[in-house]
C-alpha cells in the first residue's frame, strides 16, 4: 500500500493505491477522533472506492475529551485499488463544506486527478517504480 496526503487549506485529500491485495483483504481510514458534537468537528467524506462509512468510538477519548468517535471508511481492498477521501478537523465549519471541496475525483493512466470547489486541479500520479509525485 501507498498512499500520500494532499493539504489545502482545511482540508486533506487522503490517497491510498493498494497493489496485489489478497484475496479478502480490507482497507479502513478514519478521521480525528473527536468529542460528541462540540469542536472541533471531524469530518471524512469519500470521493473513490470506499463503500461503507460508519464511526467508531475512540476507546481512551482523546487529550480533550474522555469519550470521543472518529468517522471510519472501509472498502474491500483484494487486488489494484485507488482509494480518496476528504478529511477535515475545524473548530468552524470551513467555507466549501468536505463533501463540496473536491467535485471530481478520477483515475486514468496512473494519475489521479482532483478538481477543487474553485476549478483549480491537483494532479497524483502514481509512477510504475512505486513512486508517489504530486502538482
Amino acid at each position: 500500500m501507498e498512499s500520500v496526503t494532499v493539504v489545502r487549506g482545511p482540508y486533506e485529500v487522503r490517497v491510498h493505491r493498494v497493489s496485489g491485495g489478497p484475496y479478502g483483504a480490507r482497507a479502513e481510514q478514519t478521521g480525528w477522533a473527536t468529542g460528541p458534537d462540540e469542536p472541533p468537528l471531524s469530518r471524512l467524506h469519500p470521493l473513490l472506492g470506499w463503500t461503507d462509512q460508519d464511526a467508531v468510538r475512540a476507546p481512551q477519548g482523546t487529550a480533550f475529551a474522555p469519550w470521543a468517535s472518529a468517522p471510519r471508511l472501509s472498502a474491500d481492498a483484494t487486488g489494484n485499488r485507488v482509494f480518496a477521501a476528504v478529511a477535515t478537523l475545524t473548530a468552524e465549519p470551513p467555507a466549501v463544506p468536505a463533501s463540496m471541496a473536491v467535485t471530481e475525483a478520477t483515475v486514468a493512466d496512473g494519475v489521479l486527478r482532483l478538481h477543487w470547489y474553485d476549478d483549480t486541479v491537483t494532479h497524483v500520479a502514481f509512477a510504475p517504480d512505486t513512486t508517489v509525485t504530486w502538482s
